[in-house]
């Protein structure tokens, strides 16, 4: 029996990472721990300076809601990487530029969503 990832958040984030393992290989990519104090707002990082995290909304078939949530997940992961966790990251990532911040997310219903990651809404 296939377990479908989108059905759990620890199973969307297995699923997230191993599809990363396989664009940016093992050794690229350094896992950051969630199991005590969160995990920064980042899943792992890749070596050529992507920060990434996964997201899944429990209920998501309201497109209202799910938004909502999404753009909640954004403008808190952003602050944590850019303001609250920067001293850390600072250490953590020992002077690579980080380029990019990808969320991963199974659902995308709404396409205001891109003007909001754009900055533009």
């Amino acid at each position: 029996m296939q377990i479908d990832p989108k059905n759990d958040p620890k199973s969307w984030e297995k699923y997230f990472k191993d599809i990363l393992r396989k664009i940016y290989c093992p050794s690229s990519i350094k896992d950051i721990p969630d199991s005590y104090g969160g995990d920064f707002g980042i899943e792992c990082y890749s070596f050529s300076g992507h920060a990434l995290q996964c997201y899944l909304l429990d209920q998501h078939s309201d497109k209202d809601k799910l938004s909502k949530a999404q753009k909640n997940k954004i403008r808190k992961d952003i602050y944590k990487l850019a303001i609250k966790n920067f001293a850390s990251f600072t250490i953590l990532f020992e002077g690579m530029y980080i380029s990019r911040w990808i969320l991963a997310t199974p659902y995308y219903l709404d396409t205001e969503m891109a003007l909001y990651c754009a900055g533009r809404n």
